[in-house]
């Protein structure tokens, strides 16, 4: 109650998401564990990072066939910001912004030990986290993640093979499918 209630809307980076680090605190504190605020720099918003990757794989796509080499290279492009983005380690930094960790240790050495992570932030999530998609979480995360990899390589592929002579339909079709499921992720995020 205090946290959606009281302290309610707690977006990434703001002075609500820090009132909730420090009610979270507090609150563990008063339980008897050690308690430990993290601050580190983070993105207010996320969405605008990766629909912007997403958009370079969406500009590669269609160039696999007639510029091949253009399309590998926004194909590669797009693939590494968003897959160091992912893993939390992004090439370009956010700054300015500051999020938080709260950290808890028990001081008994007696009690079991408990991990316990949560966001302390409310922020607006995608489309693609709205109930009715969620379902399909997994294998959409997986699907794109395919397409991702799949623009580069075969746009690397059709340059080195210099397909840009004989026009294969299957290679336009490819080319077409992955631009029309990287476009619908894009606009899920």
């Amino acid at each position: 109650r205090a946290l959606a209630e009281d302290i309610g809307s707690r977006p990434p980076c703001s002075r609500e998401e820090s009132r909730a680090a420090s009610w979270c605190a507090g609150r563990l504190s008063e339980m008897g564990y050690e308690v430990d605020v993290e601050e580190f720099s983070a993105r207010r918003d996320s969405h605008l990072w990766f629909a912007a990757y997403f958009s370079l794989a969406l500009a590669g796509a269609p160039l696999i066939v007639p510029l091949p080499l253009a399309g590998a290279l926004l194909g590669a492009a797009a693939l590494v910001l968003y897959t160091r983005d992912a893993e939390g380690r992004p090439i370009i930094r956010p700054r300015g912004a500051v999020s938080m960790n709260v950290v808890a240790h028990s001081l008994a050495s007696s009690e079991p030990r408990a991990v316990v992570i949560a966001h302390l932030d409310s922020g607006r999530s995608s489309l693609r986290f709205h109930p009715k998609v969620a379902a399909f979480a997994r294998s959409s995360t997986v699907a794109l993640n395919i397409a991702l990899v799949a623009i580069p390589f075969v746009a690397s592929v059709a340059w080195i093979a210099e397909v840009d002579r004989e026009l294969p339909a299957g290679l336009w079709f490819l080319s077409g499918v992955l631009t029309a499921y990287v476009a619908l992720m894009m606009a899920l995020e």
